[in-house]
């Protein structure tokens, strides 16, 4: 499933899904109402071997929407780092952003990043997020280098690795799709503390960096989150490392 002939796009939104089906439709409303237009939009939702309904709510609202939402279903849990490797495999937007299934994003949050990727020819942009828990909002944006930054030789690049101007989130960025088949990077498989496996090699070859001030990523915190479940269990912190 989820087989076609491939059309490039402006934005390929990677949504890994493993049991959402509480959150699954206010996660893909944000994306159905954006402001860049629908059919500028490839939508990959993995499957990421649900015990629940997600699978079946996937695939009713991709026979809805069959030219900008595509189906996979994974045969056995690959963790979020799987799901989204399997997504790069059939990305084929212009650019790359990784939505979770239980966030979701403002409505403009891609018109905005793709102008400002045609305007400054970046490989990444970062974004603030707003942590969303039970009905409290909390901006929090980390980088403190806003803006520009080029990186033209070895003692930028050394100070832009030792600096705070990218965090090692993979939700709040949106990439260059050349950039990262460039690179060729993916992410760990089978553990929580996936994404620096797949941010960290970046700040090594990126060229062009963005960082903006405005917050388009809503993160949804809650107990039965991977954060809040799995990397309480003794030993998962280690997975960062």
């Amino acid at each position: 499933k989820g087989k076609r002939e491939k059309i490039m796009k402006k934005v390929s939104v990677i949504i890994p899904c493993y049991n959402a089906e509480e959150y699954l439709s206010a996660c893909l409303e944000s994306l159905l109402r954006q402001t860049i237009g629908l059919d500028n939009l490839d939508i990959i939702c993995v499957d990421d071997a649900s015990t629940d309904h997600t699978g079946r709510l996937l695939d009713a609202i991709a026979q809805q929407y069959p030219d900008s939402i595509r189906v996979f279903h994974l045969p056995q849990n690959c963790r979020q780092g799987g799901a989204r490797n399997v997504g790069l495999e059939h990305a084929t937007g212009e650019y790359v952003a990784f939505l979770d299934a239980d966030d979701w994003v403002d409505v403009s949050a891609y018109q905005k990043l793709y102008e400002l990727a045609q305007q400054y020819d970046t490989d990444i942009i970062q974004y603030p997020m707003t942590k969303y828990y039970e009905g409290v909002v909390q901006a929090e944006d980390p980088a403190q280098i806003k803006g520009l930054i080029v990186l033209t030789d070895q003692q930028m690049r050394k100070l832009f690795l030792a600096g705070q101007a990218l965090t090692c989130g993979s939700q709040t960025k949106f990439y260059n799709r050349s950039f990262l088949e460039e690179v060729q990077v993916r992410f760990v498989e089978g553990c929580a503390y996936e994404e620096p496996s797949f941010v960290y090699p970046l700040l090594f070859y990126a060229k062009r960096v963005y960082c903006t001030e405005e917050p388009l990523y809503y993160y949804r915190m809650h107990e039965a989150s991977t954060m809040h479940q799995y990397v309480r269990q003794p030993g998962k912190l280690y997975d960062h490392a």
